[in-house]
C-alpha cells in the first residue's frame, strides 16, 4: 500500500498544478514533486517526469533550493516574496 501526505499544491496553468508530497512506497519514504495535468475529460493525471528523492536528501535540498533562490533575486530574475509568518505557512494561508 502507497501512502501519500500532500505538502503543497499551486496552479501553474489552468491545466498543470505542481504536487508536492511525501510519499511511502514499499516501506520507503520519498519526498515527490511532479507537474499533474488535466486530461481531455477533467480529470487530472501525474506526469511521468518529476524529482523523487529519498527523505534523507530533504535538508541538502532545501539548502540547494535557498541558494538557487537567493542566486535568482540576486539577478534581478524574480522579485523577492513578502515574508510569511508560521501561522501562514501551517494552514497553508499565502
Amino acid at each position: 500500500m502507497t501512502h501519500r501526505i500532500t505538502i503543497d499544491e499551486w496552479w501553474l496553468d489552468d491545466d498543470h498544478q505542481l504536487v508536492v508530497e511525501l510519499v511511502e512506497y514499499t516501506g520507503r519514504w520519498r519526498f515527490d514533486t511532479r507537474v499533474w495535468f488535466r486530461e481531455e475529460d477533467g480529470s487530472m493525471r501525474a506526469g511521468r517526469n518529476g524529482l523523487a528523492l529519498g527523505v534523507r536528501h530533504l535538508e541538502r535540498l532545501t539548502a540547494a533550493t535557498e541558494k538557487a533562490y537567493r542566486g535568482a533575486v540576486g539577478r534581478f530574475l524574480i522579485a523577492p516574496a513578502r515574508a510569511t509568518t508560521d501561522a501562514e505557512v501551517e494552514c497553508g494561508a499565502s
